[in-house]
């Protein structure tokens, strides 16, 4: 048996699916961030009604976490899920890597070490984390090398 293309030869379909899907994930990841950043003092408020300290924490974390980044969260996972649906899950877990290991740990204990800014550092580590796997998923999509992929290799032997 012959290898199969995705999307059943379908490229276009294929690529104006992960686009489609992109759209819903921003669409719907910024009504998400537009609530949390208006009503973040009540979404805290729901784990620790009480202590004013954890209450302001958490609204800086949600300030600083629930943003922009959030949007660049569903770029990175879109395309992460498209690497995987097309069988190219090592672009995801590349992506993983530079999401949690190359950029977030390192940026939030240089920020909250060396620079000296506490939680907040930390924050924005997490914050900034996904830019990095956002943009090489990115290029990984719009470089078109993935059109040629077969997703099954079977030999006729293998029957």
């Amino acid at each position: 048996m012959a290898g199969q293309n995705m999307g059943a030869n379908h490229i276009e379909r294929v690529k104006k699916t992960t686009e489609i899907g992109l759209y819903f994930n921003i669409m719907i990841t910024l009504i998400v961030i537009l609530f949390v950043q208006i009503f973040a003092r009540q979404v805290i408020m729901l784990f620790n009604p009480v202590n004013q300290e954890v209450i302001e924490d958490g609204i800086l974390y949600l300030r600083i976490c629930c943003g922009i980044n959030s949007l660049i969260y569903a770029v990175m996972y879109t395309f992460d899920s498209f690497a995987i649906g097309i069988g190219s899950a090592n672009v995801a877990m590349i992506n993983a890597l530079l999401d949690a290991v190359i950029v977030r740990l390192p940026v939030s204990w240089l920020l909250a070490f060396i620079v000296n800014i506490g939680s907040s550092g930390v924050y924005i580590g997490q914050a900034v984390s996904p830019l990095l796997p956002a943009i090489v998923g990115l290029f990984y999509f719009k470089s078109r090398v993935w059109e040629s992929k077969r997703l099954i290799n079977h030999s006729e032997n293998e029957k």
